[in-house]
């Protein structure tokens, strides 16, 4: 790792200013891969984040402090803004300190803004009313379309149809992308004391509006504007893609062509400064290959695959956790813990070729729902393929990994054994065949009284391409042991692909 990084926990620091850079990255990438990505991302974070350190705000949205604000970060997640945003400088202080992607405003204005609940929380007796008392909701329209000549074009048609209906223009708002946000003025007062009552009031009405609109021709995003929870883009904050500063503009200069409209905006960096990112940006499979193993790894291996899946029984799997870039020590803990909360027998630590990417294995065997529930209860990787997928067997791999018959890298080494507490290891069936495999795999085994399950277990052997699993091919303990499958790889036919 460079000595421009350090690794804590789930942000990565710049050593030099002593400010988060990018958040939870280190879960999603490995150590080469994360620090491509930092400079990747760090031309375009510094320049925002030095503009937003001397640029003069235009004024705030009307009532900012009692709006929520929310950063779009450079990993993709997001940020609620746990302050209220009373000035300019009270904004900057977050801008600086975050130099986000995006910088977002609710449209409805809360007395609570710092914490806003969740609409569906009404229903629930836990609905906590401090946190949902809207104040009022804005009558917002987003016109957005991938021509902005077009999006100029319907803003003005938007306001034409609209200010005939008493609805005045509040403000006019260029997005810094593809599009305006029109603010309008809502003649019709609306005194409802309860904040449900209110709110939902204020969604009918805006659909009828909304409707009208619609009905009219005029295209616009038909979520926006009968949303209470949505958000906005806020004026002053600079684009991440195209660089344009979002900003107030009036009638007279959007009735100009769209191309002299923009020599008017403020730009933080010209066109072709940065490379130009797919969709966030966020993937960089392409930015490796100047990293000769990692290329070659990507391009595509072969590796057999154990499944936590124990063969003989009526669904039942072992435990298998897989940690990335949390300290070894770190990983120990957590599985103590596991240990302790849920009853578990010794757990198996290994090693891989990769710093900080472990392998933890627990022989116990459990229903799907017994394993659901201790994964949930850690930040192993696992969590997140669960919240993706739900419930799915979990595969690790037991072999290294070859490219046309040549190791490229080296399998799973074995580091220590957690022991269970007393007498677990005696109390809870073990699977048969995982036993059998944790000894292939270096692992001093206890004695285990109580075993069950088939004597050979799910072992498959895995065919990536392009970072992508394209072929998984079901194959003996035989199989596995000779590597067969390995000695002559192009006779494997795909008859399975996923």
């Amino acid at each position: 790792m460079s000595d421009v990084l350090v690794n804590v926990g789930k942000v990565v620091w710049d050593k030099v200013k002593h400010k988060p850079l990018v958040y939870s990255l280190a879960r999603k990438y490995n150590e080469y891969q994360l620090q491509r990505k930092y400079e990747s991302i760090k031309p375009k974070l510094e320049t925002i984040r030095k503009y937003y350190e001397t640029c003069d705000f235009p004024e705030l949205v009307d009532h900012s402090q009692w709006r929520q604000y929310r950063f779009l970060l450079w990993d993709g997640t997001g940020k609620k803004v746990k302050d209220q945003i009373r000035n300019k400088e009270a904004l900057r202080k977050w801008l600086v300190r975050y130099a986000p992607k995006a910088v977002y405003c609710t449209t409805s204005t809360w007395m609570n803004p710092a914490k806003i609940g969740k609409r569906e929380e009404y229903s629930k007796s836990q609905y906590r009313i401090g946190d949902n008392l809207m104040i009022g909701h804005d009558l917002i329209f987003d016109i957005d379309n991938k021509d902005l000549e077009t999006s100029r074009k319907i803003t003005l048609q938007l306001i034409d149809f609209m200010e005939p209906l008493g609805y005045k223009v509040k403000e006019i708002i260029f997005s810094g992308g593809k599009g305006f946000h029109v603010w309008f003025d809502d003649p019709e007062k609306i005194s409802i004391a309860d904040p449900r009552e209110r709110e939902y009031f204020y969604m009918a009405h805006r659909k009828e509006i909304l409707a009208k609109v619609v009905n009219a021709g005029i295209k616009v995003d038909p979520v926006v504007t009968a949303n209470t929870r949505c958000i906005v883009r806020v004026p002053g904050t600079v684009h991440w893609k195209t660089g344009f500063v979002a900003c107030y503009c009036k009638r007279e200069e959007i009735e100009k062509p769209i191309g002299e409209f923009l020599k008017t905006v403020k730009r933080v960096w010209p066109e072709g400064t940065f490379k130009k990112e797919k969709g966030d940006g966020e993937k960089i499979w392409g930015q490796i290959t100047d990293n000769p193993e990692y290329f070659k790894m990507w391009q595509g291996n072969d590796s057999y695959h154990l499944s936590n899946f124990v063969r003989g029984t009526k669904n039942r799997y072992v435990l298998f956790l897989r940690f990335q870039y949390i300290w070894l020590d770190g990983v120990v803990e957590r599985l103590q813990k596991l240990q302790e909360r849920f009853n578990l027998t010794d757990v198996y630590l290994y090693g891989s070729d990769l710093k900080h990417r472990y392998t933890a294995v627990c022989l116990k065997t459990m229903q799907p729902e017994q394993i659901v529930k201790i994964v949930k209860a850690c930040d192993a990787v696992n969590k997140e393929m669960l919240h993706a997928h739900g419930f799915r067997p979990s595969y690790i791999p037991v072999s290294e990994k070859f490219v046309d018959g040549e190791v490229l890298a080296p399998a799973l080494s074995y580091i220590t054994t957690l022991k269970g507490f007393p007498g677990e290891n005696e109390r809870h069936y073990v699977s048969k065949s995982h036993l059998q495999m944790m000894k292939e795999m270096g692992a001093p085994i206890a004695n285990f009284p109580l075993q069950h399950g088939d004597d050979s277990c799910d072992l498959f052997l895995f065919k990536i391409e392009e970072g992508k699993l394209k072929e998984k091919i079901p194959v003996t303990y035989e199989q596995f042991v000779n590597k067969e499958h390995l000695k002559n790889t192009s006779s494997i036919s795909v008859q399975n692909p996923l």
